[in-house]
């Protein structure tokens, strides 16, 4: 994940100053009673794919 709070996940974890934290991953799986957001920022696949033959 991008732009978590890196103070905040070393203070949750209990992790050291002398560890940095380079990312986080989500574990899990999707509840189907549940629609999730669209991503905001995302574009679609044919705005960054360019296919040439």
């Amino acid at each position: 994940m991008d732009g978590f709070d890196h103070e905040g996940v070393r203070g949750a974890f209990n992790i050291p100053d002398n560890y940095f934290v380079p990312m986080l991953l989500a574990v899990g799986h999707f509840n189907e009673k549940y629609k999730p957001m669209p991503p905001k920022w995302r574009k679609p696949y044919e705005d960054i794919v360019l296919v040439t033959y």
